[in-house]
This record gives C-alpha cells, sequence and structure tokens, in this order.
C-alpha cells in the first residue's frame, strides 16, 4: 500500500492535500505534480509576486515558516490535523496564469474536468 503525505504549514496550521490537485499522495508521485509548484509559490520570498505576475497574498505567505511534507505513518500525527486546507485556493492561483491553466486544463485536472469547473466557480 505504502504511506501518503501531504504538505503542512505548522505555523499558520494550513496544509495541501495532494489529491485536491489531483496526483499521487506517495512521495515520489508528489514531486513531478501540481502541488510542487503550488509549494514553490508559497515558499517564495522576494520576487514570487514579480514573476508570477499576481498581487495575491498567498505568493510568500509560507516564507521563512516550519513546513514539513507528512506521513500517514508519522508519530507526530500532523497528517490527521484539521489544520485549514489551502489546496483549491492554490489551484485557483495557478489557474491564472497560462502555463498553468494549460496544465490544468490538459493535464493534472484533465480525467476529471468537472472538478476543477467546481474549484474555479468557488472563487
Amino acid at each position: 500500500m505504502g504511506q501518503y503525505f501531504k504538505v503542512v504549514n505548522l505555523d499558520k496550521e494550513e496544509e495541501m492535500n495532494p489529491h485536491d490537485f489531483l496526483c499521487g499522495a506517495k512521495l515520489p508521485e508528489m514531486m513531478g505534480g501540481l502541488i510542487m509548484y503550488a509549494l514553490a509559490l508559497l515558499l517564495a520570498d522576494g520576487s514570487g509576486r514579480n514573476e508570477f505576475d499576481s498581487d495575491s497574498p498567498l505568493i510568500g505567505s509560507w516564507a521563512g515558516d516550519r513546513i514539513v511534507i507528512v506521513g500517514d505513518y508519522a508519530k507526530s500525527g500532523l497528517y490527521d490535523s484539521d489544520y485549514r486546507n489551502i489546496s483549491e485556493e492554490m489551484i485557483r492561483l495557478l489557474y491564472r496564469e497560462q502555463f498553468y491553466r494549460e496544465w490544468l486544463e490538459q493535464g493534472a485536472f484533465e480525467s476529471e474536468p468537472e472538478r476543477l469547473r467546481q474549484i474555479l466557480a468557488a472563487a
């Protein structure tokens, strides 16, 4: 079966779940997934907004925080936390940029286009 992971911000009590990005939750599956792009935007300190052409307060909001990619086998219990899930907010942010929009429409959400429409409609 294997261990499943998610990204957790201990300081802000926020998290992202790879399944929300329609990618696998095992560590190797996450590496090439959209969740890692989202994590990079959250951790960008300084130039992220300019390079991403967005004024979203999410960009860089995790810079300097304690971040953990925690597995469901971890003894810390963090995997079962009820932290605020910001996955859908990050998907909507990524959708604003052409590269990610095309990837979302033709890649990650190709098998579940209705899921992407629901996320975008919730904005």
